[in-house]
């Protein structure tokens, strides 16, 4: 069981906690020093929702 703040208690099996969102994009230096094009979306780009990195991800495809 977990008990929230307010005193709810939850009966589950599994508590799943994600917390500290840092993007992450050292690879992109990498391959560009070795020729490459690199496009950072998502949370590689800045941490937010996967909405928003799948319509990165649609507009670069369609300028390509």
């Amino acid at each position: 069981s977990v008990e929230t703040e307010c005193g709810k208690v939850f009966d589950v099996d599994t508590v799943v906690l994600a917390a500290g969102v840092k993007s992450e994009n050292t690879l992109k230096g990498s391959l560009e020093a070795a020729g490459h094009k690199v496009y950072v979306i998502g949370d590689a780009k800045e941490p937010g929702q996967v909405l928003e990195a799948n319509k990165q991800a649609h507009e670069i495809a369609i300028a390509l």
